[in-house]
């Protein structure tokens, strides 16, 4: 018994002898992605309530992203309302899939590479998420959506479906 107890107490020294001489030789774990004193990386301010919605595994009745980048463009949907679909790329990393509904609102001129920002519903999904009501909200559910693209605010369902300011 006595000779088991010395066993822990020697493997607790050792652990406490490293840990000192790592101490004393400035040994810092590495932080991998993680800001100055390891906390959350630092995302841009316009990503963030998305970025942490995403993470969390979570919807948003509405929600606003800014300075995005699209990084792909993908076919219309044509079952049903005609719907723009393209796909954003956050901060870190992960994507949303876009649906912009172009039965209301007139087709945007994106490209791939363009920054973008935006604001919709958010329905998250194990594939990022899908970010939609891009455009007006006839029935006031939510904020009304938008898609800001080269300095004009798209999504107003009425006239040209451009938002004036």
């Amino acid at each position: 018994m006595i000779q088991h107890f010395r066993f822990r107490l020697t493997a607790f020294s050792l652990v406490l002898m490293t840990a000192v001489a790592m101490g004393a030789t400035g040994f810092t774990a590495p932080s991998i992605g993680l800001a100055a004193g390891g906390s959350r990386p630092a995302y841009p301010a316009g990503q963030l309530a998305l970025i942490q919605t995403q993470e969390a595994h979570r919807g948003a009745n509405y929600i606003e992203v800014s300075d995005v980048s699209v990084s792909a463009l993908l076919p219309d949907d044509t079952l049903g309302a005609k719907h723009q679909k393209w796909i954003i790329q956050l901060a870190n990393g992960r994507e949303v899939t876009c649906v912009y509904n172009i039965d209301v609102t007139p087709r945007i001129p994106l490209k791939v590479g363009e920054v973008i920002s935006l604001g919709g519903q958010f329905i998250y999904d194990r594939d990022g998420g899908l970010l939609h009501w891009l455009h007006e909200d006839g029935r006031a559910h939510r904020p009304n959506g938008y898609v800001e693209h080269q300095g004009v605010r798209y999504g107003a369902n009425g006239g040209s479906g451009i938002y004036t300011r």
